[in-house]
C-alpha cells in the first residue's frame, strides 16, 4: 500500500477518534457494496452493472476502499479477503452453471 499516488489520497484515520455514528454510516457503505456484489448476475442491465462495479471495488483494492475502511474502523485487507472468497464462490458457481446451459447441451424442450 506504499504507492506514493495512493498516500496522497488515502489520508490516515485514527480509528479510537472517530464518531459511533459516523463509523456506523462508512460501515453500512461497505455493507451495502458487500450486498451488490454477491448478487446473482442478473438479466437487467443496470443491475449487472452495479454489480459488477461493486464486486471491481473488492477486487481492485482502490485508495476509495482503503478510505472508506479506514473510516468505518475496518481492516481493508481483511474485508478485500472475506469478499473475495464470497465474490469467487459465486463467480465460480455462475461459470458452472453457464457451462451446464451451454449451447449443443442437451435440453428438453418444453
Amino acid at each position: 500500500m506504499a504507492s506514493s499516488k495512493l498516500s496522497k489520497f488515502v489520508v490516515a484515520v485514527d480509528n479510537t477518534n472517530i464518531n459511533s455514528e459516523e463509523a456506523k454510516l462508512w460501515k453500512s457503505v461497505i455493507s451495502m457494496a458487500a450486498y451488490d456484489a454477491v448478487k446473482k448476475t442478473e438479466y437487467d442491465v443496470y443491475a449487472s452493472r452495479e454489480i459488477l462495479e461493486a464486486r471491481n471495488w473488492f477486487r481492485n483494492k482502490g485508495w476509495d476502499f482503503h478510505y472508506v475502511c479506514n473510516l468505518a474502523g475496518m481492516n481493508p485487507d481483511y474485508v478485500h479477503f472475506k469478499m473475495m472468497r464470497q465474490i469467487n464462490k459465486i463467480e465460480k458457481g455462475m461459470k458452472q452453471w453457464s457451462k451446464k446451459r451451454a449451447p449443443g447441451a442437451s435440453a428438453t424442450a418444453i
